[in-house]
């Protein structure tokens, strides 16, 4: 299967926005630790003119139909058992490859996951949320002897039209 090519935007402009709500979400895992997560969103930027793009979602039942592209951070803590505690790791990372995992894929129960809320220009929501969808625990440890966690996730994206 082909991987198709990133289009490059036209007409590159960083949209304004305001931010309503960006929660922690927050997942049990099953050693015992409890991760939280929040995706902070730090640029939009769209390819073309939002006003054009909402008289079109108006003539279309409302589907916004416009390149937009967003800059997200993870920021994440973990919330560990005592058990779990190990001296820290004073030995420098590898620089390539994958980290050596003590425990790979840990099964996790989602206790809250919210979506982030923002305005942009010309009163359109966006909507954006981060699920996790897979946590290892790195052999490492912080000086405070907290392992350290690694996970990826899916983020889905949402586009409200104005009312």
């Amino acid at each position: 299967m082909k991987t198709p090519k990133a289009k490059w935007f036209k007409d590159i402009r960083y949209i304004d926005f305001e931010l309503i709500e960006e929660p922690w979400n927050t997942y049990k895992l099953a050693d015992g630790s409890t991760l939280v997560v929040k995706l902070v969103l730090s640029n939009v930027i769209v390819d073309g003119d939002m006003g054009e793009a909402i008289k079109k979602a108006k003539a279309t039942n409302g589907k916004i139909k416009l390149p937009v592209a967003f800059d997200t951070k993870p920021v994440a803590s973990v919330k560990i058992p005592k058990n779990l505690r190990g001296p820290p790791s004073h030995a420098p990372k590898p620089k390539e490859g994958a980290p050596l995992l003590a425990q790979e894929d840990i099964d996790f129960t989602v206790i809250s996951e919210k979506w982030n809320k923002y305005e942009l220009e010309h009163g359109v929501g966006l909507k954006i949320r981060n699920t996790v969808v897979k946590v290892d625990r790195t052999i490492e440890y912080d000086e405070q002897g907290i392992p350290q966690y690694e996970f990826s996730g899916s983020t889905i994206v949402r586009l409200v039209p104005p009312k």
